[in-house]
């Protein structure tokens, strides 16, 4: 099932259920949390030998942190603590962390706001345990100045739970002093400043320890957000072919796309479509594009419009489906084809790039939208939709309410794209890397889509699995050609090998 992500509110809500119901001594689940985050820290850095510096606050995050050093010096590392503040007024668990760690012989040194700082070995890894998800006011003192110095040197960071400073539900000020982490692993479940642009890019790499908060608390509490698994899909036959099967089982894709200079897009976005099982496909393109796009993709039917430079006329009585979009330019000739389109339409639909920005342009469009439609916006596509938004947690919300509003699924695109459903809930996506922020990369998920709702499935079902299956064909093309140098073509290519390994059941782990 899809990882729920929870408030602060909620964690702490959580933890306290867990406490009373397993029952558990809450020092113990801190013992517990610590050897989940110690278990996936020595998977990631082999740290026999290695000096250790773990910047520890005085509430139970700092407590986590005194009870990682113990268990890494006990493993052969080398930690040293340093405790921000004064250890007077800590919380009682880290207390008793703080003499776990001071009889086991762990090093450990206080600083306040006029002490100097250790030297801290060029060698060491930093973890940061300053402060935790019940931040409720941006680092000041002694923790602002611990932050400043931790981004200051410039060492690999691990951050426990939460980069020190970031807030985990709502966004932080620009000023607002944050540790850079190279890896968060963080407790049980994602937060949701860890998804959006912005704030997510202080967690660096995200690895999630469960370290066993109550299953039955965790099946009961509601929120609107999850983080999409790999087990959250298992019905593969949508790809599946019985031996009697012709391609007319497996639907008629029409995509309309392309305008003059611009027969790459509808070429991507077709060559897609059938790597990803579409029967039959026929692209409705500019007569200056027929020539390109039926030698780019000779599986594929083409119908040429009348005009020689943009499309005019959309739709087919013979589609299953349509991806309208890519490529296709903002002519006010295809803006009224568009919108007689989407007035006509009974079938279900992908929609994006410029079929996106004619739906901003014209007045009626929004209107006409359903549930049969997916739409996939990049975050400016969506601005000029839906207006500008202050920061990425209210552009997530305007989603959500979009989404509601017209009664459509949204993909609003980006590091961890976020699938929105109709009824207002969202599944981040955790595949995919950097390198697929390049030309033609939409196109090909517009293709994958449109493939998918052709061959039967909801437009929900469509958007999460094509986003997922994209997130890994482009793993692929980066592990064989660097995320540098991958190219959409590449993203195309890997869709047969990513098929394969979804059907195999292989769990894809976070970037």
């Amino acid at each position: 099932m899809a990882l729920k992500v929870l408030t602060a509110a909620q964690i702490r809500e959580a933890d306290a259920y867990t406490i009373a119901h397993e029952p558990i001594a809450s020092i113990d689940l801190m013992e517990r949390a610590a050897g989940a985050f110690t278990e996936i820290l020595l998977q990631e850095y082999d740290l026999q030998g290695r000096p250790v510096a773990v910047f520890c606050g005085t509430g139970n995050n700092g407590g986590d942190g005194l009870a990682v050093a113990r268990m890494l010096q006990h493993s052969g590392a080398q930690p040293l603590v340093i405790v921000a503040g004064d250890t007077s007024k800590s919380t009682a668990d880290f207390q008793i962390n703080y003499r776990r760690a001071r009889d086991a012989s762990v090093r450990i040194v206080q600083v306040e706001n006029d002490t100097p700082f250790p030297d801290i070995d060029p060698r060491s890894i930093i973890i940061d345990a300053l402060l935790g998800t019940g931040l409720s006011r941006p680092a000041a003192g002694i923790y602002k100045r611990c932050i400043d110095f931790i981004n200051q040197i410039k060492r690999t960071v691990v951050s426990v739970d939460v980069p020190s400073g970031l807030y985990c539900d709502r966004p932080n000020q620009q000023h607002d002093s944050i540790v850079q982490a190279t890896l968060t692993i963080t407790f049980q479940c994602p937060k949701l400043s860890f998804l959006l642009p912005g704030s997510g890019e202080y967690c660096g790499a995200l690895r999630i320890a469960d370290i066993g908060l109550s299953k039955e608390f965790l099946q009961q509490i509601e929120t609107p957000c999850y983080l999409t698994e790999k087990s959250d899909f298992t019905d593969w036959s949508v790809w599946k072919r019985k031996r009697f099967s012709h391609k007319g089982h497996f639907g008629h894709l029409v995509i309309a796309a392309g305008s003059y200079g611009k027969a790459g897009a509808a070429a991507l976005c077709a060559r897609a479509a059938m790597r990803c099982g579409a029967g039959l496909l026929t692209v409705q393109t500019p007569r200056a594009n027929l020539m390109v796009v039926q030698t780019a993709v000779p599986e594929a039917m083409c119908l040429a419009d009348d005009e020689e430079r943009c499309i005019t006329h959309m739709g087919a009585a013979f589609a299953d489906a349509y991806a309208i979009g890519p490529g296709l330019g903002t002519d006010a000739l295809t803006g009224e084809a568009l919108l007689k389109f989407l007035i006509q339409n009974q079938k279900p639909a992908v929609l994006d790039a410029d079929a996106l920005n004619l739906i901003a342009r014209l007045p009626d469009a929004k209107a006409v939208l359903n549930e049969r439609y997916v739409l996939t916006p990049h975050p400016g596509e969506f601005a000029r939709l839906a207006g500008d938004c202050e920061n990425s947690f209210s552009r997530l919300e305007a989603a959500r309410e979009f989404a509601m509003a017209h009664r459509i699924v949204l993909v609003l695109k980006g590091a961890y794209t976020a699938v929105i459903d109709n009824s207002g809930k969202v599944y981040f996506n955790p595949t995919g890397n950097p390198g697929m922020a390049t030309a033609g990369s939409g196109d090909v998920l517009t293709g994958i889509i449109g493939a998918l709702l052709a061959q039967g499935l909801s437009p929900a079902e469509a958007a999460r699995l094509g986003v997922y299956l994209h997130g890994i064909a482009g793993d692929m093309a980066a592990d064989e050609h660097s995320q540098a140098g991958m190219i959409a073509g590449d993203i195309v290519r890997c869709l047969p090998r990513a098929i394969m390994e979804l059907m195999r059941g292989e769990e894809h782990t976070l970037p």
